[in-house]
């Protein structure tokens, strides 16, 4: 009976600090430079209608709006039909695309080899510009991210946000809505949080110093001249949902909150998690949580979000799937209550906690 109630508290101990670790140095992958559009039948019945293009496609001459018809002699009738070929390129590889692009004289045909990229994820797949970023913790650890600016042309001072991502994840985890925040004229920091990415550290804290690593970043963000300090706000999902909340407690600079599927209080979390497995949380709560603080060095008793916005005044957007299988749906009812008017709840329909957000989020 004690050897496997040690390993259930070390497996949970572990995998509370320490969750697989996934890096941008290790995401290479075969890039066309196209983004498809989504349920949307183009013109004609047949091929695929390119929402917008970076490089290498719009090098080549692909713009927005083309319907791509055959790649490689091939058919396209859907957006995994090319997303098939791109996945299966190899280096040094040239896709050929057949295209239609409609203008004010009709429709004209285009014909273009398109070679291959590899390269690692970053803001220029989606065609923004960025700059690599470092800052320190209060640890002094290096946090490692992307600094995406206002658009040129923007009224500055311009307003700033700082992403958190969850616990398994890395800064990617916010890169899907950055161009619509970009073309909103927003400077945008996204970074690994320690122990994650590429960031240093070897741990996680589950939001005790992600919440200090918020604050480092919004200090970053303030200290560029073309951003307003009086003008960030603070974005987190899972995790760094609740290191935002946290954060947002802690400093009055924080103006306002986006939320995505946060726990509401860590011990109450770890209570769920451990019933998805269908043992007593009494019996291992206790243990698991004491293993985790000392490896991870923090407190788990302090990490609880919801409480800390008690004394956070701004506005807050908050989403949370129904279907969310890891942080139960009552934490935003719950975040709901503690905040009021002020917060402005979201439930996605059908949707995971890693669930894929529809168009309006």
């Amino acid at each position: 009976v004690l050897i496997p109630y040690v390993a259930v508290i070390a497996y949970f101990s572990h995998f509370m600090v320490s969750p697989p670790r996934i890096r941008i140095s290790e995401s290479d992958r075969p890039v066309l430079g196209v983004f498809m559009e989504v349920d949307r039948e183009p013109e004609g019945g047949s091929g695929v209608r390119l929402l917008r293009t970076v490089s290498p496609a719009r090098d080549a001459g692909l713009r927005s709006g083309d319907v791509i018809l055959r790649v490689n002699d091939l058919p396209v009738a859907t957006n995994q039909d090319l997303a098939a070929v791109v996945r299966a390129g190899a280096p040094g590889d040239r896709v050929r695309i057949q295209a239609r692009r409609m203008g004010p004289d009709g429709e004209t045909a285009i014909l273009v080899d398109v070679p291959l990229a590899f390269r690692p994820v970053s803001p220029a797949d989606h065609g923004l510009p960025y700059q690599d970023v470092a800052f320190t913790d209060l640890q002094g650890r290096t946090l490692r991210g992307w600094y995406v600016p206002p658009p040129d042309g923007s009224p500055l001072p311009a307003p700033g946000v700082v992403y958190g991502h969850g616990n398994g994840g890395d800064r990617r985890h916010w890169l899907p809505i950055a161009w619509e925040v970009h073309q909103a004229g927003v400077a945008q920091l996204l970074f690994d949080f320690a122990g994650r990415g590429e960031s240093e550290g070897t741990t996680i804290s589950l939001g005790a110093r992600e919440s200090e690593a918020m604050i480092a970043g919004l200090e970053f963000l303030a200290g560029l001249k073309e951003v307003g300090g009086s003008r960030i706000g603070l974005a987190g999902r899972s995790m760094g949902g609740a290191a935002a909340a946290m954060a947002a407690g802690r400093d009055p600079r924080v103006r306002a909150l986006v939320l995505d599927s946060p726990f509401a209080d860590l011990t109450r979390e770890v209570d769920y998690a451990i019933g998805t497995y269908h043992m007593p949380p009494a019996l291992f709560r206790a243990p698991i949580l004491a293993v985790a603080a000392m490896r991870g060095r923090f407190e788990p008793r302090e990490v609880v979000p919801v409480a800390a916005l008690a004394s956070f005044h701004g506005p807050v957007l908050l989403y949370h799937g129904q279907e969310d299988e890891a942080v139960p749906v009552t934490c935003a009812l719950e975040f709901k209550e503690a905040v009021g008017d002020r917060l402005e709840l979201h439930l996605l329909d059908g949707i995971g906690h890693n669930g894929r957000r529809p168009a309006p989020y």
